[in-house]
């Protein structure tokens, strides 16, 4: 039986040290972001409650169902806090695990790329808690004036609703990047997406109409930006597709 030599096992076991040591600095951040959230809860979840306290009548109040309920919340706040702070220290940590296996001209992009990716997450954030929950909760809120029905909302349903729909619309502002990368590692042809947009835009409004109340404006909030991002995704694509023309002549 013929050994393979030591040294062709090396590169692979010196990629996995290298992810584990990357995975390490990542939970290291997430764990200095954890702690700095749970230190301030209690002001971000009042920070979180805006866009429901400024829509709330005077009759109407957060309200807390068991006695755990405030330290579950608190501890959910800074779990999530610390996910939606991890973005850019984790892309920082993916780009420098996969720059080896790039391009010089890719590696030129990896920083731009990482920059505006990080942009784009926080902008899904501010987009989520400036327009769609103040809106989302005027329309909920809505239903139950004239009525003699008295809404005090649950302070653990409102969290969950809240930081899904942070998380969502952070994620969906990623969605130019995904089309970028799909198109330029090959999996998809920028003109499939091009031609089959129809079908995108038709998704759009149906992703829209699970993830939001039902009513119009609230699907139009969700699925119009979803449009608008995929169709600069393919921009980008037609950019990156000139740029490797230009490299390869």
């Amino acid at each position: 039986m013929i050994q393979k030599p030591l040294s062709a096992t090396l590169p692979f076991l010196e990629h996995l040290e290298e992810l584990r040591s990357r995975l390490w600095r990542v939970a290291a951040w997430y764990t200095a972001l954890f702690s700095l959230c749970a230190w301030h809860a209690k002001d971000l979840f009042e920070i979180l409650q805006a866009p429901l306290l400024d829509v709330l009548p005077p009759t109407s109040y957060f309200i807390a169902t068991t006695a755990a309920s405030g330290w579950i919340v608190y501890l959910r706040i800074a779990l999530m806090g610390a996910l939606l702070g991890i973005f850019p220290f984790g892309l920082f940590e993916f780009w420098h695990f996969v720059s080896p296996g790039l391009q010089a001209k890719e590696r030129q992009l990896a920083w731009p790329l990482t920059f505006l990716m990080t942009v784009f997450f926080f902008g899904g954030l501010a987009f989520a808690y400036f327009l769609a929950l103040p809106w989302t909760m005027a329309f909920l809120v809505s239903v139950y004036q004239g009525s003699q029905i008295h809404f005090l909302p649950q302070i653990e349903d409102y969290l969950s609703f809240s930081c899904m729909t942070l998380l969502g619309f952070g994620l969906l502002f990623e969605l130019p990047f995904l089309v970028l990368m799909l198109t330029q590692s090959g999996l998809v042809a920028r003109t499939t997406l091009a031609k089959g947009r129809s079908y995108v835009y038709v998704l759009a409004f149906i992703i829209g109409a699970i993830l939001t109340p039902p009513d119009v404006a609230s699907q139009i909030m969700m699925s119009v930006p979803f449009i608008l991002l995929f169709e600069l995704g393919l921009l980008l694509g037609r950019f990156g597709n000139r740029q490797s023309q230009q490299t390869d002549d």
